[in-house]
Protein backbone atom coordinates (compact mmCIF):
# COMPACT_ATOMS: atom_id res chain seq x y z
CA UNK A 1 0.00 0.00 0.00
CA UNK A 2 1.33 3.40 -0.95
CA UNK A 3 2.10 5.95 1.78
CA UNK A 4 -0.26 8.44 0.14
CA UNK A 5 -3.12 5.92 0.35
CA UNK A 6 -2.38 5.30 4.01
CA UNK A 7 -2.43 9.04 4.72
CA UNK A 8 -5.84 9.31 3.05
CA UNK A 9 -7.28 6.50 5.20
CA UNK A 10 -6.05 7.76 8.57
CA UNK A 11 -8.72 10.47 8.99
CA UNK A 12 -11.44 7.91 8.32
CA UNK A 13 -9.95 5.52 10.87
CA UNK A 14 -10.01 8.16 13.58
CA UNK A 15 -13.47 9.43 12.63
CA UNK A 16 -14.90 5.92 12.92
CA UNK A 17 -15.39 6.05 16.75
CA UNK A 18 -17.27 9.34 16.49
CA UNK A 19 -19.49 7.97 13.73
CA UNK A 20 -20.22 4.83 15.78
CA UNK A 21 -21.08 6.93 18.85
CA UNK A 22 -23.36 9.13 16.76
CA UNK A 23 -25.19 6.10 15.39
CA UNK A 24 -25.51 4.49 18.84
CA UNK A 25 -26.75 7.74 20.37
CA UNK A 26 -29.31 8.29 17.59
CA UNK A 27 -30.62 4.72 17.97
CA UNK A 28 -31.18 5.29 21.70
CA UNK A 29 -28.32 3.28 23.18
CA UNK A 30 -27.19 6.09 25.48
CA UNK A 31 -25.90 3.77 28.21
CA UNK A 32 -23.27 2.12 26.01
CA UNK A 33 -21.99 5.15 24.11
CA UNK A 34 -18.69 5.39 26.01
CA UNK A 35 -17.81 1.66 25.69
CA UNK A 36 -18.61 1.86 21.96
CA UNK A 37 -16.32 4.87 21.59
CA UNK A 38 -13.47 3.16 23.45
CA UNK A 39 -13.85 -0.08 21.50
CA UNK A 40 -13.91 1.64 18.10
CA UNK A 41 -11.01 3.89 19.05
CA UNK A 42 -8.87 0.89 20.02
CA UNK A 43 -9.85 -0.85 16.78
CA UNK A 44 -8.90 2.27 14.82
CA UNK A 45 -5.49 2.48 16.47
CA UNK A 46 -4.82 -1.22 15.86
CA UNK A 47 -5.75 -0.93 12.18
CA UNK A 48 -3.65 2.21 11.82
CA UNK A 49 -0.61 0.43 13.24
CA UNK A 50 -1.28 -2.62 11.07
CA UNK A 51 -1.57 -0.57 7.88
CA UNK A 52 1.51 1.54 8.54
CA UNK A 53 3.55 -1.38 9.93
CA UNK A 54 4.69 0.49 13.01
CA UNK A 55 3.77 -2.36 15.32
CA UNK A 56 6.43 -4.68 13.98
CA UNK A 57 10.04 -4.49 15.02
CA UNK A 58 11.73 -4.48 11.62
CA UNK A 59 9.48 -1.96 9.80
CA UNK A 60 10.76 1.17 11.47
CA UNK A 61 13.56 3.00 9.65
CA UNK A 62 16.06 2.85 12.48
CA UNK A 63 15.26 -0.76 13.42
CA UNK A 64 15.33 -1.95 9.83
CA UNK A 65 18.71 -0.39 9.11
CA UNK A 66 20.04 -1.52 12.50
CA UNK A 67 19.00 -5.11 11.72
CA UNK A 68 20.68 -4.88 8.32
CA UNK A 69 23.89 -3.56 9.86
CA UNK A 70 23.79 -6.30 12.52
CA UNK A 71 23.61 -8.80 9.63
CA UNK A 72 20.28 -10.24 10.71
CA UNK A 73 18.94 -12.70 8.14
CA UNK A 74 15.63 -11.79 6.52
CA UNK A 75 13.07 -14.00 4.82
CA UNK A 76 12.93 -13.23 1.10
CA UNK A 77 9.26 -12.15 1.22
CA UNK A 78 9.88 -9.86 4.19
CA UNK A 79 12.95 -8.46 2.44
CA UNK A 80 10.91 -7.58 -0.65
CA UNK A 81 8.30 -5.79 1.46
CA UNK A 82 10.89 -3.91 3.50
CA UNK A 83 12.90 -2.80 0.48
CA UNK A 84 9.75 -1.59 -1.24
CA UNK A 85 8.49 0.15 1.91
CA UNK A 86 11.78 2.05 2.31
CA UNK A 87 12.12 2.91 -1.41
CA UNK A 88 15.44 1.12 -1.62
CA UNK A 89 17.32 1.01 -4.92
CA UNK A 90 18.69 -2.50 -5.43
CA UNK A 91 22.30 -2.46 -6.52
CA UNK A 92 23.26 -6.13 -6.65
CA UNK A 93 21.76 -9.52 -5.80
CA UNK A 94 24.25 -12.22 -4.92
CA UNK A 95 22.51 -15.60 -4.89
CA UNK A 96 25.70 -17.48 -4.04
CA UNK A 97 26.27 -15.61 -0.77
CA UNK A 98 22.53 -14.91 -0.17
CA UNK A 99 22.92 -11.14 0.00
CA UNK A 100 21.20 -8.12 -1.50
CA UNK A 101 23.04 -4.83 -1.79
CA UNK A 102 20.91 -1.70 -1.97
CA UNK A 103 20.96 2.06 -1.51
CA UNK A 104 18.78 4.13 0.79
CA UNK A 105 19.45 7.88 0.71
CA UNK A 106 22.78 7.37 -1.08
CA UNK A 107 23.95 5.01 1.68
CA UNK A 108 24.94 1.47 0.64
CA UNK A 109 23.70 -1.48 2.72
CA UNK A 110 24.01 -5.26 2.45
CA UNK A 111 21.09 -7.44 3.55
CA UNK A 112 21.50 -11.12 4.31
CA UNK A 113 18.74 -13.47 3.09
CA UNK A 114 17.81 -16.81 4.68
CA UNK A 115 18.64 -19.61 2.26
CA UNK A 116 15.79 -21.86 1.17
CA UNK A 117 16.04 -25.35 2.57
Amino acid sequence: MDKKEVRNKKPFLYLLPFIAVGIAFSLGFKSIVIPIFVAFFIISVVFDLAISGKGSESYGDSNFLKNVEDQKEFDINAAKKLLKAHNAVIYRIDSKNHTIQFFINDQKYTMRIKPKS
